[in-house]
């Protein structure tokens, strides 16, 4: 409404709307932000974390492959595909990689991603601990990449410290 022309804005209510359940409106969203910004990251993220909500594998992985030729410090994203594909090796390769890069907050989000799809949940927590935080953070209570730490005992403690707005 107030920045109609930013694809930055249109492409993360998308993401919001996924992460509501409502996938059709996600993915019409994600597309707007396209309208835009031709091949914008963002819309390409959303779109592939939708798809994977969706069950449509090859259309998820083809949305976060493009997002990680166009960011490739997101590439970890296309490892949380590949794994929810049923694909865990291509995971495991893009950890590694992933691991040779410099920490920053970022770079820690996505081994914390990985980490957690992979079962690796003691690697998960301590990257989530890892300081300083990166601004998604706060995301972690509705993102559906890190929906099987929920029933960890940890992930309350974590998100009970953030003091998140109930």
């Amino acid at each position: 409404k107030y920045d109609p022309f930013n694809p930055l804005h249109t492409a993360w209510l998308g993401a919001l709307y996924c992460y509501d359940g409502q996938y059709e409106k996600a993915i019409e969203t994600a597309l707007e932000s396209f309208e835009i910004q031709e091949d914008y990251p963002v819309g390409h993220y959303v779109l592939g974390t939708t798809y994977l909500e969706l069950g449509r594998y090859d259309d998820a992985i083809q949305a976060h492959r493009r997002l990680a030729e166009l960011m490739p410090l997101w590439k970890w994203q296309l490892g949380y595909t590949y794994a929810v594909a049923g694909q865990p090796d291509k995971t495991r390769r893009i950890l590694e990689e992933l691991e040779e890069v410099p920490v920053i907050p970022f770079t820690a989000h996505g081994r914390i991603v990985l980490n957690a799809v992979l079962g690796n949940y003691d690697e998960a927590f301590k990257w989530l601990a890892h300081e300083p935080h990166h601004a998604w953070t706060a995301w972690v209570a509705v993102m559906p990449e890190l929906d099987n730490l929920r029933s960890d005992p940890r992930y309350d403690v974590f998100i009970e410290r953030l003091n998140l707005p109930e």
